[in-house]
This record gives C-alpha cells, sequence and structure tokens, in this order.
C-alpha cells in the first residue's frame, strides 16, 4: 500500500503531533499479577466495555467497494490491536492511518459493538491523537450500540484532560446511553473518575441530572461505594434527599454503607441564621424516601439508620431533631395514651380479681345482681384482644 503525500507543510505538522498514550498510571507489581491471572482478560479496565473490537460493524460491512471495505477492515483491525496491547510504550502511526484514509477508509468505521476509533482513543490516547482525528472528520458525538460517546468512555476511564478537550470541541455534555439514558456525569461519578467529575461540573454539567431510573450521579457513586466522586459530589451540593423509581434516596444509600459521608450529606438539610443565629432544619426531604406509607415497600432515612445500626447517623442534630419532632407529634400522644390503656386495664382486672366469690356458682347468679361483673368481665376479654392484636401487628 503505498502513502501518498500530498501536502509537506501538512505532513510536517501531523509529525509535530505526540504519538503516545494519555497520562495513564502504570500498574503497580501485584496489580500486573491480578490482572494476567483473570481469565480472559489482560486488560485492567476491560469491565468498562469500551475496548475497540477487530470485527466490523453491520453497516460497515455493506459497503459494496471491496477496496474501501478492506481499508476500513485494516484500520479497524490496527485500533483493535492498539486497545487489545493496553501498553504504555504504544505508539500511534499517524502516517499509516492517514495513509487509510486517503485511500478511502472511513474515519468512523465501527466494530460490532458500534465503537468507533474515536471511543478507543477517548479511552488511553493523548488529546493530540484526539485533534488528529478531528482534522479528518472523526464524529466526536458518534454512539455505540450502547448509546455512550467518546465522552463516555473517557469520563469513565478519567481521562481529565481528554475530557476537557472533547467539551471543549462540542461534544454534547448530556448525551445519554440507550436504555440506562445516563450521560457522562453518570459514568464519571459511579466508577470514581474524580478528575473527569471535575471536569464535568465546571462546564455545568447537571449535577442532579436523572437517568432511566431517575437516579443521580450522587445515588449512582453511593452505590458504586465511590468515596472520593461521593465527596465530590456532596461538597458541590448534589441532592442527597431526591427519590429514584423505587423510592429510594441518595441519603439512604450513603447511610447503608457509606455512613461517614451520609454526616455530611446530612448538613445539607441544617442551615443557621448568622443574623437571627436560628437553627432551620428541612425534616420534610427526610421522609420523602417512603414510596407507600401503606405497603412501606421503601424506608426512610431514620428507618435505615435505625434497620443498619448506624447510631452515628442517629445521633446526628438533624435525625435528633427529626426524631424530637415525631415525639412531640405521636410519641407523646401514644404513650398517654398507652399509659392510661393499661391503667384503666389493670384497675379493671384488679377489681375483678378482688371482687371473685369463694364459690364459683355466686360469680353470676343471681345475674341480676352481677351483670356488672359479667359488662365488666367481656369489656376485659375485648381490651385484651385489642393489647395482643397490638403486639402482634404493631399498631
Amino acid at each position: 500500500m503505498v502513502y501518498d503525500r500530498s501536502s509537506e507543510a501538512k505532513a510536517t505538522e501531523d509529525s509535530q503531533l505526540d504519538t503516545t498514550r494519555g497520562s495513564t498510571a502504570k500498574l503497580k507489581r501485584f496489580e500486573e499479577i491480578l490482572v494476567k491471572g483473570k481469565s480472559g482478560s489482560s486488560r485492567h479496565n476491560e469491565p468498562l466495555q469500551a475496548v475497540v473490537e477487530n470485527k466490523l460493524h453491520e453497516s460497515a460491512l455493506s459497503e459494496e467497494n471491496s477496496s474501501i471495505l478492506e481499508r476500513n477492515r485494516a484500520l479497524l483491525q490496527y485500533i483493535a490491536t492498539l486497545a487489545n496491547s493496553n501498553d504504555n510504550q504504544d505508539q500511534f502511526n499517524y502516517e499509516f492511518v492517514q495513509s487509510l484514509l486517503k485511500g478511502g477508509a472511513e474515519i468512523n468505521t465501527a466494530d460490532q459493538y458500534g465503537q468507533s476509533i474515536f471511543h478507543e482513543v477517548s479511552r488511553s490516547w493523548n488529546v493530540d491523537v484526539a485533534k488528529f482525528l478531528l482534522k479528518h472528520g472523526c464524529d466526536i458525538n458518534k454512539q455505540d450500540s450502547f448509546g455512550r460517546t467518546p465522552l463516555h468512555v473517557s469520563a469513565a476511564v478519567n481521562q481529565s484532560q481528554m475530557t476537557e478537550f472533547l467539551l471543549q470541541n462540542k461534544a454534547n455534555i448530556d448525551a445519554r446511553t440507550f436504555g440506562d439514558e445516563q450521560a457522562a456525569i453518570h459514568y464519571a461519578a459511579k466508577n470514581g473518575a474524580a478528575q473527569s467529575l471535575k471536569v464535568l461540573l465546571g462546564y455545568h454539567a447537571d449535577i442532579d441530572t436523572l437517568d432511566a431510573n431517575k437516579k443521580t450521579p450522587l445515588q449512582l457513586a453511593a452505590e458504586w461505594t465511590r468515596q472520593e466522586t461521593t465527596k465530590i459530589l456532596i461538597e458541590e451540593g448534589a441532592a442527597s434527599c431526591s427519590p429514584d423509581s423505587s423510592g429510594y434516596t441518595p441519603l439512604c444509600v450513603l447511610i447503608d454503607r457509606m455512613p461517614n459521608l451520609a454526616l455530611d450529606a446530612l448538613n445539607q438539610l441544617h442551615k443557621r441564621d448568622v443574623i437571627s443565629m436560628k437553627d432551620y432544619y428541612h425534616l420534610q426531604h427526610l421522609e420523602t424516601s417512603k414510596r407507600n406509607h401503606e405497603t412501606k415497600s421503601t424506608r426512610t432515612a431514620l428507618e435505615t439508620a435505625v434497620a443498619t445500626r448506624k447510631f452515628e447517623v442517629v445521633t446526628h442534630p438533624v435525625m435528633q431533631r427529626l426524631i424530637s419532632n415525631k415525639w412531640i407529634q405521636y410519641g407523646r400522644l401514644s404513650t398517654i395514651f398507652d399509659l392510661l390503656f393499661h391503667a384503666v386495664f389493670g384497675i379493671m382486672w384488679t377489681t375483678v380479681c378482688i371482687g371473685t366469690p369463694k364459690s364459683g356458682r355466686a360469680l353470676y347468679i343471681p345475674l341480676e345482681d352481677h351483670v356488672w361483673r359479667v359488662v365488666l368481665g367481656l369489656i376485659i376479654i375485648l381490651l385484651t384482644v385489642y393489647d395482643i392484636g397490638n403486639h402482634a401487628y404493631g399498631k
């Protein structure tokens, strides 16, 4: 295959581009051993499913020109080889790729999962390679079969420089995946990509954007136990009491999995007026997680803290104020009622016991003289049934 150099100036410009991968942290020795020991894989980030495969997408196979088809196949094979190598010493061959493009290869050629060359470059290569692709017409917002764009990929693997470059070149910050409808900020949050998350927030990504299940980036970060991104989102003011489609809130997940950060999230609900020195508690948000008050299909934040024995959360000032309010509105009256009920119950049982005659026949004969004892006995039976039911069903 002959490489046709049409412009010396253009060639000189391309030769000045960096050919190396992006700043990827070198794996420690024990990490390399773990990766090699993983069956069927030699890539430490394979679960991200963003590695280009050596098989053309069905749309690319429809190309009638066999020469162009072969060049597309060669382009994809070259990128797939680099992707599978995943070696920091790899070099991107600009001249080889440009020769394929000049021969008619499609820069947006996709593999069987719809991933283009840009998906691979955004995963582990430097910004110069991305510049080269854009200059040759590569689609910066191309979605693969799962709906992921190059921005999703760079955000997920914490390629912050690449993420910023894509955003500077009009990458769609709110592009959504298919099915889950997650944006790049969801991917950064749940994959613990702290630097990419900061970049996305700096470019005004919606911090409380919802996916198909109405989950925010904060809830996904909490579910995946990503301490760093969770902390960043809380510090930036992400709402912790927004319920998802099942009724759970990020705060409930934080209480269950990261109680230390749940304490920080609870601080969102406590404000102090510096002028009047009054404390304000937004307690109504703590009760939004109950999806159905009759079936109790989900727990509130307080119920979650008690059920999971997170006592440090229960003793937080916001929770203590909620408990105090519940006591005043419901607990105090209920306790007074229970005290009166058991006092009357005890007095009635005592009266029956003291008034019981020595002879069993004298208990109800003559009946007209012992109606009170019969009525009292019936009332005691009803109260006993009520008390047993109250303890059995918790009502």
